[in-house]
């Protein structure tokens, strides 16, 4: 699990969920305050193992007549259920965050 950039404080498994379901939402630090925002390679890669992977894998199944994908319908959205569920418990292990220093330097005090 990752830690605070500037305590070392490491994030919660919980929080780390919390951030990813609901738009990537920043962390904040438990210690220090300092807020974490989801790295850009986290994003596309939980999207291509979640969605994408998936579904190249049925398009090839179809694709070779393996399965016809009206009579495994159910069997198909159940077996992605469980496959979202894995990345998800698995995710916040190989999320990754940074603290923009960029939106502090660029206030403008009136």
């Amino acid at each position: 699990m990752q830690k605070c950039q500037k305590c070392s404080e490491p994030f919660r498994w919980k929080s780390i969920i919390k951030s990813c379901f609901f738009g990537y939402k920043f962390i904040k630090c438990s210690s220090c305050n300092s807020e974490h925002y989801v790295s850009r390679i986290t994003r596309i890669g939980y999207s291509t193992f979640a969605i994408t992977i998936p579904m190249i894998f049925v398009l090839v199944l179809i694709n070779t007549k393996a399965i016809n994908i009206f009579n495994v319908f159910w069997e198909y959205l159940l077996a992605h259920l469980l496959w979202i569920t894995l990345i998800t418990l698995v995710m916040p292990f190989f999320t990754r965050y940074h603290i923009r220093e960029a939106r502090e330097n660029n206030k403008i005090e009136c």
